[in-house]
């Protein structure tokens, strides 16, 4: 019982080690159509189950043959045993090799394991049997006094009759009873040693052959030569194996099934996460639109009330319609922002004229604007990015009455110090430094800083927290800091004085100038023709109205017609497009 106790630790099975094949798994799931994945993981578990006991099997089995090699020491021609032993040799050799290199074997694996651990427990069984009979028989030629023991002379009293009754059948009442006890369990550790890898199989298949292999040992003496008398222990050993085992494999399969479950909620609930992530991407990119419609709605209505009332103060409007202006280029870049986010943005460096982006990017910002006539490559994206972050953070936090925000942009050739060239002295690829800097003024009332900001450095902060404002969070320098460095540029904030400094640089080159003919084009005024019949097609009942009042302002004698309202001014704007539209 010790020795069953001690074997039953070899049961405990890692549950990781054994769910850990996906590769098993996969291939056995695309072998093998509608079966359960508790199958599945099954005959995955077995093929490894197979190879661990094939090693097993081969190395008992050798052990045996060389033991009987040496015990009659090549002189007598090998018994029926042996020879079985030999041919049972190829046995797990040939499920190894069949199992490797035949797909349509692996799903049998588990057969395979368990005719193949039935077989050896018939062997061993068997081959002690043969060798226990040939010792007995020598040993009683020698020693017959050995058939039987007396424990005492003369009569023995009645309650001593029954307990010797009671255990000459659990251990024998003789000498050679005791060598068969022993006997069983050098055979049974040989058995649960081999045996111990069905618990893997399923409940079904450990049962059946572990079944099996208790029958065997119980009903082999009733075929043997000799009646073994330790049927007790014989019957209580056996019995208590196979019910451990059917119960370890019961307990596996119900972890593994557990396991599966979690397995399959994890994988449901990271597909459902997936849906709710893509569409609320696709909702979102449709609420962006939404939302970049309505700022044009929105901008034409200034538009129209600005056109309308031309001697009406109307600066806070066309500052308003700035502002909706820039709010629908940044719903332009949605895209842009969610790969800079995702550290997925790869630079596009494309030719840009330094003051026509300069003058579109302060569009509606009160701020001083000093740029060069440029034309260089730049990453236009990144850089409003970057720009627009240390423009709102010089109007929110500089002087509340008067920030003086400035905007200077200077081209400087690489490797001087700081002196700009002409666009005359930089031929086209011409490394030069691109410097972009915003100053404003800074609030008198908070503690001034005391040290520079880089990009390079930590991006969570300011420079120093005591003049970092009460409501401001730092996420302003960390979208700065995340930009800057995805783009390879440099950034770094300072103070001097009473003005508070921001700088972008990148290291670029000289576009391309604009290609001219070999004779100049004159450009010459063109009036548009009188009478034009223009039709326009839209959905957005204020883009109609604003185009039915702009267009005929500007083209003086221009018929327009709006179409859009239902699904029959579409129509209507077909037919009048075929016959009517100039």
């Amino acid at each position: 019982f010790f020795f069953v106790s001690l074997m039953s630790c070899s049961i405990v099975v890692p549950l990781e080690e054994a769910t850990d094949r996906p590769s098993l798994a996969k291939s056995t799931a695309t072998e093998v159509e509608g079966e359960s994945r508790l199958q599945q993981e099954l005959k995955a578990i077995s093929v490894q189950q197979l190879y661990h006991w094939s090693a097993t099997a081969f190395l008992l089995l050798v052990v045996q043959a060389v033991s009987d090699a040496l015990h009659h020491k090549f002189r007598e021609f090998p018994s029926l045993s042996e020879w079985c032993v030999i041919f049972l040799l190829l046995y797990p050799l040939a499920s190894v090799v069949a199992v490797h290199y035949s797909a349509w074997v692996r799903p049998y694996a588990a057969y395979l394991l368990g005719m193949g651990s039935l077989l050896l427990t018939l062997q061993v069984i068997w081959h002690w049997d043969r060798h226990v009979i040939q010792f007995k028989e020598g040993v009683l030629q020698d020693q017959p006094f050995l058939t039987g023991t007396n424990a005492h002379n003369g009569e023995a009293p009645r309650d001593r009759e029954t307990y010797g009754s009671l255990y000459g059948l659990a251990f024998g009442s003789s000498g050679l009873d005791f060598l068969d006890t022993a006997t069983l369990f050098v055979v049974m550790f040989q058995n649960c040693v081999q045996s111990t890898f069905l618990c893997r199989l399923g409940v079904r298949i450990t049962g059946a052959i572990s079944i099996c292999q208790g029958l065997l040992f119980i009903g082999w003496p009733l075929v043997s030569q000799d009646i073994y008398s330790s049927w007790i222990c014989r019957i209580v050993a056996t019995g208590v194996w196979t019910a451990h085992l059917i119960h370890s494999s019961h307990m596996f399969e119900a972890a593994l099934k557990k396991t599966i479950r979690l397995s399959e909620e994890l994988q449901h609930a990271f597909e459902r996460d997936l849906k709710n992530q893509k569409d609320g991407a696709k909702a979102d990119s449709v609420l962006n639109h939404i939302l970049k419609n309505n700022m044009a709605d929105a901008i034409n209505c200034i538009e129209i009330w600005c056109a309308r009332n031309k001697g009406a103060d109307g600066e806070q409007l066309s500052k308003a319609s700035d502002i909706l202006f820039r709010g629908m280029w940044w719903c332009k870049l949605r895209e842009a922002m969610l790969s800079m986010v995702a550290g997925r943005y790869e630079t596009v460096l494309s030719a840009t004229d330094v003051r026509q982006w300069a003058q579109e990017f302060v569009r509606g910002r009160t701020v001083a604007l000093e740029c060069p006539t440029e034309v260089v490559k730049m990453d236009a994206t990144a850089c409003s990015v970057v720009l627009d972050n240390a423009m709102t953070n010089a109007t929110r936090h500089g002087c509340p009455h008067d920030p003086q925000v400035k905007l200077a942009v200077e081209v400087v050739d690489q490797g001087t110090d700081g002196e700009s060239a002409c666009s005359e002295d930089k031929p086209c690829g011409r490394p030069v430094v691109l410097r972009f800097e915003v100053s404003n003024r800074a609030n008198a009332k908070r503690p001034p800083l005391k040290a520079p900001w880089t990009s390079d450095g930590p991006s969570n902060a300011l420079a120093n927290e005591s003049s970092r404002p009460t409501l401001s969070d730092g996420l302003g320098l960390q979208h700065i800091s995340m930009v800057v460095n995805l783009c390879g540029m440099k950034a770094r904030l300072w103070q001097h004085e009473c003005r508070v400094f921001f700088e972008l640089r990148l290291n670029t080159q000289i576009a391309a100038a604009p290609k001219r003919g070999p004779t100049p084009i004159v450009a010459m005024a063109r009036p548009m023709p009188m009478g034009l019949t223009i039709l326009c097609l839209d959905d957005s009942p204020v883009a109609r109205q604003s185009l039915q009042y702009m267009l005929p302002a500007h083209i003086p004698g221009a018929t327009v017609a709006t179409f859009g309202k239902n699904l029959e001014e579409v129509h209507e704007f077909k037919k009048a497009a075929l016959t009517d539209g100039d």
